[in-house]
């Protein structure tokens, strides 16, 4: 810490006969006030670094003056609580006029001190006068005013005391002079004592009287001002000391000794070197007895230490006592540990220009290094360089183990990436998992790139934590500066986060070079998210309503209510042409307020109206796992008492990252509590494990439609849909089919054993008023009641027909000269699998079926005639093209009959099969 001096002291000024005496009493004073902007604070952080302060500490807002903070000190010394406080103006507790403190300010400004001297009224009614000390800061994004204040009503109160005795003093000398010589002989031993008390009284304030002789009313005059200079010095909190012409102690109060830990003993009769702390060079003693010599004062900051050993810093002010001949008798020295106010200075400091996680500097310092960095690239015509870093799976590894390990993967993260840097370079923290350095000295803008390859290769290393093997990686934008570049720190950090954007949207765990189109990409992401913002705001958002049908009851389960944008000029607009911007966190939580608030409105005119349909909306996973949906459902919930909240059903998408979230399950089960029920939406693409959907709590599972629209003609997606259907059942969850586009779906699904059908064959999504009508006009399919009456004995006859769909659309598109026909395709299953089932457990199963024997013969000669291709094609592949084309028919006869059984239909259509070259 450097050490800060004053030329003059600045403290209380009396003069007896033309000898000066100064005592100065200090308090905290910042230099913050010097930075470019106000430093910044969230008030939980500025609580805890002021709460356990001792001095009172308030925070104003300037242009009321309503006081919006204050310490347990300041409670304590005004005599309000802190609620009370918080209550008040500063108006109501300063007690000079606004044209009072306007004339302070300007005589503090002309005196170039760092403080307001005001008059503070306590709840009492007691007035005291206070040192006021003002620096602006930011808080939770306002500008107020950080205000300490040291009470010096004490010091004041002597110093008018003192000069009040100075001058009757003065007038009592000169009256009495001539009386007093009359009667020195007789009074001479009395007034001896009177001498000597006199003078304990200069020992305790500092002021030198020549005294002659006094009446007995002067002297009781004398002895009260001495009892109340001994009580002023006794009861000071600041040290005070006084030494002989040869700075031997010869009076010392008792906060001496309580900030030193000598005892009283030790220091009367010392030389005050036993203070000393030895950090002080012999030049600045020299320079401070020379300033005591010349001018009679000094004051200033210097390093003194304790009996104990202990190192502090104290301000401190000297004067030296002279007598009528300008001779030195004394000097005095006042002085108060000033140690935890600097250190707080410091913390604020620090707390200002350093992220609080990783030690590294913050966006406010940032801005400033960037500064200097643009300014001695022009001086040493060099190049420099901006690096703007996003760790890649850092949030999944958060939300998946928690913000400790979090916090830890980003400290261990911030470390691995500052050796990479040098002393002159700075490498700061935005927030969350984005770095940004800035270097300097660079002799080409390759360099810069050599880095970013560097950085790369040491994030993407495995990291060890609390005995967790983690892996991340970073994405990283570059944008290089030399003199000729005209830029700013907004510009390079703007340029270096696009290009960073550009390297997530190419895959991640990369770097790019800024260039003007890496800029234009983020503009146009931007512009997306303002204008759906303003169309939420202007209420261009609609909903259109997709049934959910029961087949087994035959009626409507549900409703999903999808989000339109009915724009203005474009016309009504899909999801996908806008929801890109939802992945700004913000606005996803706009939208899902939104669709959360229409949702409830919806139910309520629906309820109105008689029509008690459930209704389920699509909601960030994000906003589920913070906790916001469940505080939003709880107040919409109070807002619209009406409607029934089990009517409301949430889908969340089972794909994304932040359903693996632990606090997810807690916060379905906290919303279940509501009323509200729940739907993993997309099952199937995500992480779909028994053990990750036994922990969500939801009452539905949506298989994704590409497996429900593949499952009719690929087997593997018809396994897949079964064992969701599997799946589900075994942990009691009800299963929602959704990409229902055919009846050949319909027929598929109801024939598995799912029962909830979403898709386009059953209605697309409507107008809500089109909605309505389509659910009056409702009638159930006949042929959903035999289908849910097959048993699951029946699947290998629809995976039979699923094979033979699978087979004729790829000889359908087999059909061009240059396309492989599909000779083996499901050639084998038909001999070794299939045939022997319909000739054994498919017989007895639907003997009774009409169309099963048609079944039998058509599946016969398909048998027969791909008896060739288990060994071999034929070799003419036109011939064999042609032959093959004609089993297509055969094919899709097949499956014509197995719908015909599985749908007990009683006709039986005569189809005569086509004649093939394999049965000759």
């Amino acid at each position: 810490m450097s050490v800060k001096r004053r030329s003059r002291s600045k403290g209380l000024n009396f003069k007896i006969h033309g000898v000066a005496a100064c005592i100065v009493f200090t308090v905290m004073q910042t230099d913050l006030a010097r930075a470019e902007r106000p430093p910044e604070f969230g008030l939980d952080q500025f609580a805890k670094l002021n709460d356990a302060q001792p001095f009172p500490v308030l925070l104003i807002d300037p242009a009321s003056g309503d006081i919006t903070y204050a310490n347990p000190a300041a409670s304590e010394f005004y005599g309000y609580t802190r609620e009370q406080l918080d209550s008040l103006a500063i108006q109501e507790i300063n007690q000079l006029t606004p044209e009072e403190v306007a004339n302070e300010r300007k005589r503090a400004a002309e005196q170039n001190r760092k403080y307001f001297i005001f008059q503070h009224k306590l709840s009492d009614g007691s007035l005291r006068t206070v040192e006021v000390r003002s620096i602006p800061i930011t808080v939770e994004g306002q500008q107020l005013l950080f205000s300490t204040i040291n009470d010096i009503s004490a010091q004041r109160e002597a110093n008018a005391g003192l000069w009040h005795y100075q001058e009757r003093l003065e007038r009592a000398v000169e009256q009495k002079r001539q009386e007093l010589e009359t009667h020195y002989t007789h009074q001479r031993t009395y007034l001896g004592v009177v001498a000597g008390l006199l003078f304990l009284l200069l020992v305790a304030v500092g002021i030198y009287a020549r005294l002659l002789h006094l009446s007995r009313s002067t002297v009781r005059e004398a002895n009260r001002h001495l009892r109340l200079a001994d009580q002023v010095f006794e009861n000071a909190s600041e040290g005070i000391l006084v030494t002989d012409a040869n700075a031997r102690i010869i009076r010392a109060n008792p906060a001496v000794s309580k900030i030193s830990g000598y005892d009283m003993e030790e220091i009367i009769g010392s030389n005050p070197r036993i203070f000393s702390s030895g950090r002080q060079p012999p030049a600045f003693y020299k320079e401070m007895w020379e300033s005591l010599s010349g001018t009679g004062s000094w004051s200033g900051e210097l390093w003194n230490r304790t009996k104990t050993g202990k190192d502090y810093v104290q301000r401190a002010a000297l004067a030296a006592i002279r007598d009528d001949d300008g001779k030195t008798t004394n000097y005095v020295a006042v002085f108060s540990d000033i140690t935890a106010l600097l250190n707080h200075q410091k913390e604020l400091e620090h707390t200002a220009h350093y992220d609080a996680l990783t030690q590294l500097p913050n966006r406010m310092l940032l801005l400033l290094r960037m500064n200097d960095a643009i300014e001695l690239v022009r001086l040493e015509d060099a190049w420099g360089a901006v690096l703007f870093l996003d760790l890649d799976g850092f949030k999944t590894v958060n939300d998946h183990y928690g913000h400790t390990l979090g916090d830890e993967l980003l400290i261990a993260a911030s470390r691995r990436i500052l050796r990479h840097f040098r002393t002159e370079d700075t490498l700061a923290r935005l927030g969350g998992d984005e770095f940004v350095a800035v270097v300097v000295g660079l002799e080409s803008p390759m360099q810069a790139e050599e880095l970013a390859r560097r950085i790369l290769a040491e994030v993407a290393k495995p990291f060890e934590l609390e005995g967790t093997r983690l892996t991340i990686s970073t994405s990283i934008g570059v944008v290089t500066f030399n003199a000729r570049t005209e830029t700013s720190p907004d510009q390079l950090l703007r340029q270096s986060d696009a290009a960073m954007y550009q390297s997530k949207l190419q895959g991640k765990n990369r770097y790019t070079v800024f260039n003007p189109k890496t800029e234009l990409a983020i503009t146009t992401f931007n512009n997306k998210i303002n204008a759906l913002s303003e169309a939420i705001d202007n209420e261009e958002l609609i909903f259109h309503f997709q049934p959910k049908v029961d087949v087994v009851r035959g009626q409507i389960h549900s409703a999903e209510a999808l989000v339109r944008w009915n724009h203005p000029t474009d016309g009504l607009r899909l999801p996908g042409s806008f929801l890109e911007a939802t992945e700004h966190p913000d606005l996803s939580r706009k939208l899902d307020g939104w669709t959360l608030a229409t949702a409830f409105q919806t139910l309520e005119r629906w309820q109105t109206a008689g029509h008690s349909v459930p209704l389920s909306v699509n909601i960030d996973p994000r906003n589920l796992a913070s906790g916001w949906l469940h505080n939003e459902l709880k107040v919409l919930i109070g807002r619209f008492e009406t409607v029934d909240p089990s009517l409301l059903d949430v889908e969340v998408l089972e794909s994304t990252d932040a359903t693996r979230d632990r606090k997810v399950g807690d916060a379905i089960l906290d919303c279940n509590r509501l009323g509200v029920t729940f739907s993993i939406d997309d099952f199937g693409t995500g992480y779909s494990t028994l053990t990750h959907l036994r922990n969500l709590p939801a009452t539905h599972v949506k298989i994704d439609q590409s497996f429900v629209q593949n499952a009719i003609n690929n087997l593997e997606d018809l396994a897949i849909v079964e064992a969701v259907l599997g799946l589900a059942t075994t942990l009691n969850r009800e299963v929602i089919a959704e990409g229902v586009e055919t009846k050949d779906h319909q027929n598929l699904l109801i024939s598995m054993g799912c029962s909830l059908l979403q898709g386009y064959s059953l209605a697309r999504p409507l107008p809500e008023t089109h909605f309505l009508s389509w659910q009056a006009q409702f009638v159930p399919d006949p042929d959903w009641a035999r289908l849910m009456s097959l048993s699951k004995r029946h699947a290998k006859l629809l995976y039979f027909q699923v094979e033979l769909r699978n087979w004729a659309m790829a000889i359908r598109s087999g059909q061009q000269p240059d396309t492989p026909l599909p000779c083996f395709s499901g050639t084998e299953n038909l001999h070794k699998i299939y045939w022997p089932w319909l000739n054994k457990q498919g017989m007895s199963l639907f003997s009774d079926s009409p169309h099963y024997a048609v079944l039998l013969q058509h599946a016969g000669e398909l048998r027969v005639a791909t008896a060739p291709c288990l060994t071999e094609c034929p070799q003419d592949s036109s011939r064999c093209r042609t032959e093959v084309l004609q089993l297509e028919e055969l094919a899709d006869i097949c499956v014509s009959t197995i719908d015909d059984i599985i749908l007990r239909r009683p006709e039986i259509v005569d189809l005569a099969p086509p004649q093939s070259v394999f049965l000759r």
